[in-house]
């Protein structure tokens, strides 16, 4: 084969799963792509597949999409996208870059926010500011949606594929607390919710997140 590259694109890092079947050649090495043509296209070794691999470059060489990928931290190669399972993407957020005991769990979701917006809203310590209050701001500028439907599942999945992370506004009337977890990604029947209070990744089915968000009036913070 020897096509050329038709269009790229560098997206914000995202995991994605390859299926745990793949059928024809759809690899090719880092060392056989060049920066003008796609060349020497291999079966994908076996040890990748069912795998959660990280993506950080997209290519279109001739009609055919392809992802340049890492496993486990090492440059692998590039992926044909009919080889990667469709309803799974996970955003490079891990609770340990939010980390951090001295700031309160809005401070820590804010922060991590922060570095996914086109302009920074504050500085990187956010010092002297109520994270809580800036939260509060933002619902009455952004929109908001309910994630209580199919609809709403397409619209997580479009947010998601846009590289953006949902900041997920939770109120408990009963205590008057809030709580507010990050939004990072989604699978066919699960999504992906850092909490900033346990620092866990957690992954709730569609239906647990919508069953709680009808009982809590929750939010979530479209942008």
């Amino acid at each position: 084969m020897n096509t050329r590259i038709v269009a790229e694109e560098k997206p914000t890092p995202f995991f994605v799963k390859i299926k745990p079947v793949v059928a024809g050649k759809r690899f090719i090495k880092d060392e056989f792509a060049t920066g003008e043509q796609l060349t020497e296209i291999e079966e994908l070794p076996k040890a990748y597949l069912g795998e959660e691999i990280k993506v950080d470059w997209l290519r279109f060489y001739g009609d055919r999409v392809w992802y340049h990928f890492s496993y486990h931290n090492q440059s692998v190669g590039w992926i044909q996208k009919k080889a990667l399972v469709r309803h799974y993407r996970r955003l490079d957020i891990m609770p340990a870059k939010v980390l951090d005991k001295h700031q309160s769990a809005s401070a820590r979701v804010l922060k991590a926010w922060n570095n996914f917006l086109d302009v920074s809203l504050l500085d990187e310590d956010f010092v002297g500011v109520n994270p809580l209050e800036i939260l509060t701001q933002v619902q009455e500028v952004k929109p908001t949606a309910r994630l209580t439907d199919v609809d709403s599942l397409k619209l997580i999945h479009h947010q998601i594929q846009r590289g953006q992370p949902i900041i997920l506004w939770l109120s408990r009337p009963k205590n008057a607390e809030n709580r507010i977890m990050m939004l990072t990604g989604y699978t066919h029947h699960h999504v992906f919710l850092l909490d900033p209070t346990t620092n866990y990744l957690l992954t709730p089915t569609n239906q647990a997140l919508m069953g709680k968000w009808r009982g809590m009036g929750a939010k979530a913070i479209i942008y």
